[in-house]
């Protein structure tokens, strides 16, 4: 929001805003986080995206194809759905941030590496046709937590139960 001469709120459009998610053309690689940072210098992020070497085996994708869509359909705290349309196989950057302690991505219910992209963003191969793409998050602690959770609480009630039931046998 910027304030009008009226003091009034309005609102601005960034032409150059990239959206939830863009196919580029080229991956770069760089071998260190020092080396990533720099190579964004000046770099056309429409077009090309820069990824750790470590990760080049993750990459791959054809020469780029007109018409070629992905489009966010869904955005909720712990998913986000995607729907793509390719003519050949595409690298996509997600305008998400990267973080691999409990995200997973699916293309058509298979599981697909992220790949940590331009420093901080997501970004996954994906095969050419029409797909569905789900990020999920589903942290491993989470679940583990909340299995100890409840067997914890299921000893707590049956010593609670126990304690009961031999309280009740001593009185009578």
């Amino acid at each position: 929001f910027q304030p009008t001469q009226c003091g009034q709120d309005s609102v601005l459009q960034n032409p150059g805003a990239l959206g939830p998610a863009w196919f580029v053309q080229t991956v770069k690689y760089a071998a260190t986080p020092k080396a990533v940072m720099d190579g964004l210098t000046g770099l056309d992020t429409r077009d090309t995206a820069i990824a750790f070497e470590t990760d080049r085996g993750k990459i791959s994708y054809d020469a780029p194809a007109a018409g070629d869509t992905i489009m966010l359909s869904k955005a909720d705290n712990d998913e986000m759905l995607y729907q793509s349309q390719t003519t050949a196989k595409r690298f996509a950057v997600f305008s998400e941030v990267f973080y691999d302690r409990g995200w997973k991505a699916y293309i058509d219910g298979a599981e697909t590496p992220i790949v940590r992209t331009n420093y901080v963003l997501r970004g996954i191969t994906i095969p050419s046709g029409k797909h569905n793409i789900r990020f999920a998050f589903t942290p491993a602690s989470y679940y583990t937590g909340r299995t100890i959770q409840i067997i914890a609480s299921i000893l707590l009630l049956v010593l609670l139960i126990a304690s009961i039931a031999m309280t009740w046998r001593r009185k009578n």
